[in-house]
């Protein structure tokens, strides 16, 4: 992956220890003048959006995952963006992904898989 460009990955609660050791829980970086926060996530799929909100500062963006079901959201100035799992349903109906485009405006879609 890192051929196609600069690479970014955190590690998640199911992770094997190999990659827990050299993957961060949570990463930040720039893109397109958009600050961006990345984390796995954890705890209830619930109140997910509240847990990843206070793990970053100063982002306009927040992506991550955990809950396996699809997150599209601007919330308080920031948009929580989670794809939802091509490849495990666990909390939803459907397998998903997303896909975000960076430019003067943000287009941000949840492509269901059938």
């Amino acid at each position: 992956l890192n051929k196609k460009g600069k690479l970014i990955a955190v590690h998640g609660n199911m992770d094997a220890p190999e990659l827990v050791s050299i993957l961060p829980a949570k990463a930040t970086f720039e893109v397109a003048g958009y600050r961006i926060g990345v984390t796995h996530g954890f705890g209830s799929p619930q109140n997910l959006i509240d847990v990843v909100k206070y793990e970053f500062e100063g982002v306009e963006i927040i992506l991550f995952g955990h809950s396996h079901s699809p997150i599209n959201e601007v919330k308080e100035g920031i948009l929580f963006f989670n794809p939802g799992s091509p490849t495990d349903k666990r909390f939803a109906p459907f397998n998903s992904y997303g896909v975000l485009e960076l430019g003067q405006e943000i287009k941000r879609e949840i492509i269901i898989l059938k």
